[in-house]
């Protein structure tokens, strides 16, 4: 593994402070696996998802005061091994492991550029806030979200319906999507962008993310 892998090398002066910005003021990590780089185009697309969240979390200290290091490693993986024991290839952007974020090939088919990629890595640093919360106190956001299903938010079946298709909704797979995690990260991107839709769904969950991320991110959450 290549950590700090994109150097200073033929940086220009700009992209460079923009790099080393993501290191010391939002305590990213960039790592890479043998064989595999990011480019300047990635990280910094990467550092401007990091740098919308934390003018979310401001008030509360900003993106490194709650989350901590986080480490984003450019992997080589391909393939992902079921609890059977059956192999299947990895056809999704990404999977967050507590602080570390894995991002793999598919992520970057859509290029450095598109917002598409951004909103991946803001839908990752939700998984991101969920560890840091759950581990930091006794606060648990996605089983708060799950208990909140079909009273104060919309039932599992019809929260989708308060958020605008991808790139705001960037779990579209069949057998996970409906998952509390996988809504709480969506759910916790539209929030970074204040981007739910204008539905009677999408007004109930912004409300609700609101409140609850100002509750969570409260110095007083024990």
């Amino acid at each position: 593994m290549n950590e700090g892998s994109y150097g200073t090398s033929g940086i220009c002066p700009n992209t460079e402070s923009v790099i080393q910005e993501g290191k010391n003021v939002y305590g990213i990590t960039f790592a890479a696996d043998d064989g595999e780089a990011w480019t300047e185009a990635q990280m910094i697309a990467a550092i401007e998802g990091v740098a919308a969240v934390d003018r979310k979390l401001w008030s509360a200290g900003g993106f490194r005061t709650i989350m901590g290091s986080v480490t984003f490693l450019r992997s080589s993986k391909t393939q992902w091994t079921d609890s059977n024991g059956n192999v299947h290839n990895i056809d999704y952007g990404a999977q967050t492991f507590g602080r570390t974020v894995e991002f793999y090939d598919p992520a970057f088919d859509v290029g450095s550029l598109d917002p598409n990629f951004r909103n991946n890595v803001v839908h990752e640093v939700g998984h991101v806030f969920n560890y840091a919360i759950a581990t930091g106190s006794d606060a648990d956001p996605y089983a708060e979200l799950g208990q909140a299903l079909g009273g104060t938010l919309p039932s599992r079946e019809t929260f989708r319906d308060g958020l605008d298709p991808y790139p705001w909704q960037q779990n579209t797979r069949g057998d996970s999507m409906n998952s509390n995690g996988e809504l709480y990260a969506d759910g916790f991107l539209n929030w970074t962008y204040d981007s739910f839709n204008n539905e009677p769904e999408g007004v109930q969950i912004s409300g609700w993310f609101d409140a609850q991320m100002s509750l969570w991110v409260s110095p007083s959450n024990p």
